[in-house]
């Protein structure tokens, strides 16, 4: 089978700095390049707890730095604009694509920092994750976007970075969908449906999705995939199934690999084992629907996106 895939969300850096000798390997520079695996939004995830907004900033700086060195030492493409996008399509290279995971040291007194950032490559940002800040409410917390975050949204939109909502509750996703001039994308997000959790997504929301040119990728923490004790790949194929036939233009991959802490499928522990998946997608829903998946549905997002913005 030849196989590509596109995936929206892997805490990369944080797996390579976290990870332990003998574990499986989920994900890594080089087993990125060694797999199917095209392009990659790799994340920047800095813990808060205890420290200055300053500092925050200092660390979210020293990492999209440290994505662009290791992307030069593993000879990947950086991509930042349609340009980046055709040149990884038409080369055998491997690319990232750089995302903060929550805005948590974002304020009105130093939000032209994100200005900074898309200079150092920043093209995605997920506005909040474990808890309320500044700019939105959680999946964990009640209540939808600020004032802040309602301007903040206009901001972004021109600044040309994509919007994620992978962690936001409710109130806060339709507040976005509703001020968000561009579509946005829920970088890891399952079907509600299937495995009921704040952290998973309502039918309404994925259709929404779908009609506003937007996207959600399935991930493959097993607290999210699944009620049962244990999930395995044929969980992971059944949120495929489900949302392909609920969202059939929205649904991509969002693995969530190297910030797993949960458990993963027994046979789905890293990126090695997409062929298996891709394989049982292909067979059970044809190949259609295994190329929009595995990659199509994100490559049409990105070009849209990177068409509406200034790259």
């Amino acid at each position: 089978m030849n196989l590509q895939v596109f995936d929206a969300h892997q805490d990369l850096l944080w797996y390579e700095q976290n990870k332990k000798k003998g574990e499986v390997l989920q994900t890594g520079f080089q087993v990125i390049n060694d797999s199917a695996v095209k392009l990659v939004v790799a994340s920047v995830f800095i813990d808060s707890e205890n420290k200055t907004n300053e500092e925050l900033i200092e660390m979210v700086r020293a990492e999209l730095n440290d994505y662009q060195r290791l992307a030069k030492e593993n000879k990947m493409i950086i991509v930042k604009g349609k340009k980046d996008l055709s040149t990884l399509l038409e080369s055998e290279r491997h690319g990232l694509l750089l995302h903060i995971e929550g805005l948590d040291f974002l304020t009105p007194d130093n939000e032209n920092c994100l200005t900074e950032f898309y200079e150092l490559g920043l093209r995605s940002v997920g506005l909040v994750w474990g808890k309320r800040n500044a700019i939105m409410a959680s999946a964990n917390d009640e209540g939808g976007l600020s004032d802040f975050g309602r301007k903040l949204i206009k901001k972004i939109n021109k600044l040309g970075i994509i919007i994620d909502l992978a962690h936001a509750n409710e109130a806060s996703f339709y507040d976005v969908m509703t001020i968000s001039e561009k579509p946005v994308m829920v970088s890891h997000g399952n079907a509600d449906n299937i495995c009921p959790g704040a952290r998973n997504f309502k039918d309404e929301q994925i259709s929404l999705l779908d009609k506003k040119r937007g996207v959600i990728g399935i991930f493959f923490s097993k607290k999210y995939l699944t009620t049962n004790s244990r999930a395995s790949l044929e969980d992971a194929f059944g949120q495929a199934e489900y949302l392909y036939k609920l969202a059939p233009n929205a649904v991509m991959i969002g693995s969530d690999f190297g910030g797993i802490t949960t458990g993963t499928p027994v046979d789905l522990g890293g990126i090695d084992k997409y062929p298996d998946l891709f394989d049982k997608i292909e067979e059970k829903l044809g190949t259609r629907a295994k190329d929009k998946i595995a990659y199509e549905n994100f490559k049409t997002f990105l070009e849209k996106h990177f068409y509406e913005s200034s790259d």
